[in-house]
């Protein structure tokens, strides 16, 4: 929880989701900046700005490349990823 949690406008539920369902206190969580599109949130996550959540296709790329670490894994959630 030392980095800054970085959130996207479109789904401000995310982090405080993940601290329930880590048995974390959401009010111990430290935000960073925040992103009107999850794109620039994985840019940012990619440059070292802080932690992102994103759905792991998304990001599967990075992982492989060695550009994003998933240390806490990957967990199902109500969420879905959508195009219009």
């Amino acid at each position: 929880l030392d980095e800054p949690l970085l959130h996207t406008t479109s789904r401000p539920q995310a982090w405080p989701s993940w601290a329930q369902q880590n048995a974390i206190d959401a009010k111990a969580l430290k935000y960073g900046q925040g992103f009107e599109h999850l794109y620039y949130l994985l840019e940012a996550a990619v440059a070292g700005l802080g932690v992102a959540i994103a759905p792991e296709p998304l990001v599967a790329e990075d992982l492989r490349a060695g550009r994003l670490a998933a240390p806490w894994g990957f967990k199902e959630t109500p969420a879905q990823l959508a195009l219009w």
